[in-house]
């Protein structure tokens, strides 16, 4: 990449020249030469902070500089315990480790008795659908998929980041295709979590273990007792808890875990139960130097990665509005440049922030709205979306003789009276167009044309 340092040097005695009258053009040169190599290196440092949300604005290397040295801190493995309890440090011992697990995590059983599962299992796939399934891995598949690759991702074990293959693919294309197709087409793909419901009974449990075995004994695929835990209702008496964990002898899961990235029950104290979600936030922002950043790039990483960590939980429950007041606060102080309790000027009140930019504002997330927004959605899939699973599961559960826009709320679970909360911003802009009519109640739906509300006015 070259060293800036000596073309730094070198510019300066061109410019000294210069001023006596010498090579001018030498001082246009180097400067070009300067530029281009503080761009790559801006880039490499950028590439190794693994700070993706920044895109344009901000040629701050300082920045990239601590946020890699600080990965680099927080990544570092020093030692490993191994399956024995025995704690390994150094290189070699902790790389043997890791050989070591994955090496007996990946042996084959040499699995047997695939007729006793596939003979329950209807046929979905037909031949031409199976001829394409297991067909090999084509070189134009490949090549799609390193072009849909982020160019400064994460380099692979030669070191080089997805750009370099883009860039030279047409010199070492052939080569990598070949490597990268043996891989595919003579490896396994592993399955992922399952979540298995049954009733709190013993003969059912049992039934389940028999599954699973007939499932380890067919695939090769063994449970991993380490990472099963299972969760009781909360009208299932300790007795019958008992004996289900001497059954299973797998532990319990606890209020306010999480599964998947969400809580796996939300009780009566929601906010204990969502709080991981603004301890994600502070923590993401502690990680950040904000000195080192412009106003811009303060910006672009609070909309980028902070507005972006309760998108998940906000499709799925209703955020308390406490909650969104405390993270939005956490935001507020990161933008103002407020450390620790110390006060600072905010300059701007929250609700300016979050206008357009063409009125003045940042167009930051009002959180408690986005939060509807996103609820909003599950209601139109709910309304609309009438094949995926999604819907089937809950028109059986909760509006099975009706629509999601007439199901009335009852003792059930948070995240449907979450949807039902916002099931009125629906109905505000929503508008029938008729048909049959047959679906439309008169005097209760919007269904009338124009630009008013729609509803049918008694005088």
């Amino acid at each position: 990449m070259g060293d800036s340092s000596k073309e730094k040097k070198r510019l300066r005695e061109a410019e000294n020249s210069a001023l006596q009258g010498n090579n001018v053009e030498l001082v246009t040169k180097l400067k070009g030469e300067l530029v281009g190599l503080l761009v790559k290196k801006e880039q490499m440092w950028q590439q190794r902070s693994k700070t993706h949300w920044l895109k344009l604005g901000d040629k701050n290397s300082k920045f990239f500089h601590t946020k890699a040295s600080q990965r680099f801190r927080r990544n570092r493995i020093l030692g490993i315990e191994d399956h024995n309890g025995v704690w390994c440090v150094g290189e070699e011992k902790v790389a043997e480790v890791f050989e070591n697990y994955y090496s007996s995590l990946f042996t084959t059983s040499n699995p047997n008795g695939f007729e006793e599962v596939t003979q329950h299992v209807g046929r979905v796939v037909n031949e031409e659908m199976n001829k394409e399934l297991i067909g090999d891995f084509s070189r134009g598949e490949v090549e799609r998929a390193l072009n849909q690759m982020a160019p400064l991702k994460a380099p692979g074990p030669d070191g080089m980041p997805p750009i370099f293959y883009q860039h030279y693919w047409r010199n070492i294309g052939d080569d990598v295709t070949d490597a990268v197709l043996f891989c595919l087409n003579t490896g396994k793909i592993p399955t992922d979590d399952s979540l298995l419901f049954c009733h709190a009974k013993v003969e059912e449990v049992k039934s389940i273990q028999t599954i699973l075995e007939v499932y380890e004994k067919a695939l090769g695929q063994q449970i991993n007792a380490e990472k099963t835990t299972f969760f009781f209702g909360k009208a299932v008496r300790e007795k019958t808890k008992n004996s289900i964990k001497v059954l299973l002898g797998v532990p319990e899961i606890k209020h306010y875990e999480k599964y998947l990235g969400l809580p796996a029950v939300v009780g009566k104290n929601r906010r204990a139960s969502l709080n991981y979600i603004k301890d994600r936030v502070w923590g993401k922002l502690q990680g950040w130097k904000e000195k080192l950043l412009s106003q811009a790039g303060k910006e672009v990483l609070l909309k980028a990665v902070v507005q972006a960590i309760p998108t998940f939980a906000m499709g799925c429950f209703k955020l308390p509005i406490g909650l969104c007041k405390d993270i939005e606060m956490l935001i507020r102080k990161f933008w103002w440049g407020q450390p620790g309790e110390r006060r600072k000027i905010h300059w701007k009140n929250w609700d300016t922030l979050c206008k357009p930019k063409i009125e003045g504002g940042l167009r930051f997330k009002d959180l408690a709205k986005f939060n509807d927004v996103m609820l909003a959605k599950q209601v139109w899939r709910l309304s609309h979306d009438t094949s995926s699973l999604f819907y089937r599961v809950f028109k059986a559960r909760y509006f099975p003789n009706g629509t999601i826009f007439y199901a009335k709320q009852k003792s059930d679970s948070y995240a449907w009276k979450s949807i039902l909360r916002v099931r009125k911003v629906m109905v505000m802009g929503a508008k029938w167009r008729v048909g049959d009519g047959k679906s439309i109640k008169v005097f209760v739906d919007n269904w009338l044309p124009g630009s008013s509300g729609g509803k049918v006015t008694l005088v």
